[in-house]
């Protein structure tokens, strides 16, 4: 249920929530049973409701062109006031070009727009944020919580390599490949 934002794996005796609280804002970490703790409270005080699923509502704002397919238009200099549904259900966000005045507040995005223009952008009810651990993600693993809109960065295991049936010439390139790889990090 919340392998878009946590997709690792958990410890079967874990609350099925719990990914979501290792190393919660990259600061506190807790051991299996403060984690199944933590989650079980936010269960019960009703704080978990859509899961790893997000609502997208597209707006196209027109700021004084006539826009014809907008879905909010307002003359230079007005504020905007547009609803957001079921913002009380998540994390409420602003994915794409949107004027920088506009700002979330009591369940509306508001602000006073001034620059001419087409606005195009979600308002995004859903996760903001998603876990990323590089070492594929063992439960307690370290990583860190990154934007949703960013990727993962996956790291590949090494290969093991027997050193001992190489050649000197092969120990070499191998040296060399190495220290590049080093260089690109």
């Amino acid at each position: 249920m919340i392998n878009r934002i946590y997709p690792y794996p958990v410890p079967d005796e874990a609350d099925p929530w719990a990914g979501l609280l290792i190393n919660a804002g990259n600061r506190i970490r807790l051991d299996a049973e403060g984690l199944n703790i933590l989650a079980q409270h936010l269960r019960e005080v009703g704080f978990i409701h859509n899961g790893d699923q997000e609502t997208r509502h597209h707006i196209i704002l027109d700021v004084g062109t006539g826009a014809e397919d907008a879905t909010h238009e307002v003359a230079p200099g007005d504020i905007v006031t547009i609803d957001i549904p079921d913002h009380d259900r998540s994390c409420v966000w602003i994915d794409g070009d949107a004027p920088s005045a506009l700002t979330i507040e009591d369940g509306k995005v508001t602000g006073r727009c001034a620059i001419l223009g087409v606005w195009r952008f979600d308002i995004v009810v859903g996760p903001r944020i998603k876990y990323d651990s590089p070492l594929a993600g063992a439960p307690l693993e370290p990583g860190q919580w990154i934007p949703v809109t960013q990727r993962r960065q996956v790291q590949a295991p090494s290969p093991e390599v027997d050193l001992q049936g190489l050649t000197p010439d092969q120990l070499d390139q191998l040296i060399s490949q190495a220290k590049a790889a080093k260089e690109n990090q």
